[in-house]
C-alpha cells in the first residue's frame, strides 16, 4: 500500500521532554505549528487519556532545546532558540511566576551557545560558546541573575558536548569532539579554571552522556574505547581506570542517570529498533521498559531524550516508528517499578 506525499507532510513530531521538580509538569518541543515550539501538559489524573496541551513559545523562530530548573519550588525553564535556522542558539530564561521571558546571552547574538546543565540547586547554568573564535568553544557558568564566568579557555577547534556538574557543584565534565571518533574527556575545576585531561591521550575513541557517581568519584559514560560496539562504562577518576558496566552485541546508544545517581536508562539498537532498560547501581539488575505497542521503533538518540521524573520513579522520552506515519510522541510515563 502506499500513500500520497501529503500524508508525509503531515508528520508532527514530539520530542526533547522536561520535567519540572514536582513532577506535575511536561514541558516538551513539538513542530505541531509548523516551527518547532514548547509545549506543556500536566501529569495528573489518567495519562492514558489525551490532556490538554498549552503552547509556551511562539513565532517563527524555532526552539533547540528547553530544560525545567531542577530546584525545589523552582518553576523556571531554560531554553535554547536561534534565528532563521542559523544554529547560533541563544539561551533564554521562561520565568513562569513573572510571566516573561529573559534573554541570557544578549550581546552575543553571533555565538552559538550549547547548553550542559542547571547546577544542583538551579542557581547556575553551564554551557559552551564560541564567543571568541568560530572553530573555538570554552566552557562558561553562568548565575540566573547574569553573571558569567568563563572556566575553562579552549584553544583546540571541535565542539564541547555533554557538560555537567559534579554532585557538590565543585567541578565539571566536559567531552571535546576533535572529529567523529576522535572525543576527549575532560575535567575542569570551576574555582581555578583548570581542565584535565582524563580519557586516555593516545586512543581514538568516542565518549557520549558523560555523568558523575553520587559520590562524585567516577563517571558513567557511553564509549568505543577498545570495543567494536558503544557500551556503558565507569571510570574511576582517581585511577582512571574503565570498567565496561553493561556490554551488547550492538551499539548502546543512549544512557541517562536518574536524579539519585542510582538508576541509567539506556537504549540498545537490534537491528534498527531500539530496546530501552534501566540498570540498578546498587543491585546491579537490568529490567526492561514496555515501549509503545505500534511497531518497532527508535527512541530518540540523545541523552535528554530519555528522562527520568525528578524523584527517579518514571521515565518519559520520545518514540518514533513508521506505520502509515511516522509516530514521534514525547513517549510513555512509564513506572521503573513496573518494568520487568
Amino acid at each position: 500500500m502506499s500513500y500520497p506525499i501529503s500524508k508525509y507532510l503531515q508528520i508532527v513530531k514530539a520530542y526533547h521532554p522536561t520535567i519540572s521538580y514536582d513532577g506535575q509538569r511536561l514541558a516538551y518541543i513539538s513542530d505541531i505549528t509548523g516551527t518547532p515550539h514548547i509545549f506543556e501538559m500536566t501529569m495528573t489524573g489518567d495519562l492514558s487519556k489525551p490532556s490538554w496541551r498549552n503552547q509556551i513559545t511562539r513565532g517563527h523562530e524555532r526552539i533547540l532545546g528547553c530544560w525545567f530548573s531542577p530546584a525545589l519550588g523552582d518553576e523556571r525553564m531554560i531554553f535554547a532558540q536561534d534565528t532563521g535556522g542559523n544554529e547560533n542558539a541563544q539561551l533564554y530564561l521562561i520565568s513562569q511566576e513573572e510571566k516573561k521571558i529573559i534573554p541570557l546571552t544578549a550581546g552575543f547574538e553571533g555565538a552559538m551557545h550549547i547548553f550542559g546543565e542547571w547546577s544542583p540547586y538551579g542557581t547556575q547554568i553551564l554551557f559552551a560558546a564560541n564567543r571568541r573564535h568560530p572553530g573555538l568553544f570554552d566552557l562558561y557558568t553562568q548565575t540566573i541573575e547574569g553573571e558569567t564566568d568563563m572556566v575553562w579557555q579552549n584553544e583546540i577547534p571541535g565542539f564541547l558536548s555533554s557538560m555537567s556538574f559534579s554532585p557538590d557543584g565543585e567541578t565539571a565534565v566536559a567531552i571535546h569532539t576533535a572529529s567523529s571518533f576522535q572525543h576527549n574527556l575532560l575535567e575542569i575545576d570551576l574555582s581555578n579554571h583548570n581542565a584535565s585531561l582524563i580519557s586516555p591521550p593516545d586512543e581514538k575513541a568516542r565518549y557520549l552522556n558523560a555523568r558523575y557517581s553520587s559520590d562524585g568519584k567516577a563517571l558513567f559514560l557511553n564509549t568505543d574505547l577498545d570495543s567494536d560496539f558503544l557500551y556503558i562504562a565507569r571510570l574511576d577518576l582517581e585511577t582512571f581506570d574503565f570498567e565496561p558496566i553493561i556490554t551488547a552485541d550492538w551499539d548502546i546508544e543512549t544512557m541517562a542517570l536518574s536524579p539519585d545517581r542510582n538508576q541509567l536508562a539506556y537504549t540498545i539498537n537490534v537491528e534498527g529498533a531500539s530496546q530501552l532498560k534501566v540498570y540498578n547501581l546498587t543491585t546491579s539488575e537490568t529490567k526492561t521498559a514496555p515501549l509503545p505497542d505500534v511497531a518497532p521503533g527508535v527512541v530518540a538518540q540523545w541523552d535528554w531524550f530519555v528522562t527520568f521524573s525528578p524523584f527517579s520513579r518514571h521515565l518519559i522520552f520520545s518514540f518514533t516508528t513508521t506505520i502509515r506515519t511516522a509516530i514521534s510522541t514525547p513517549g510513555a510515563w512509564i513506572p521503573t517499578e513496573s518494568m520487568r
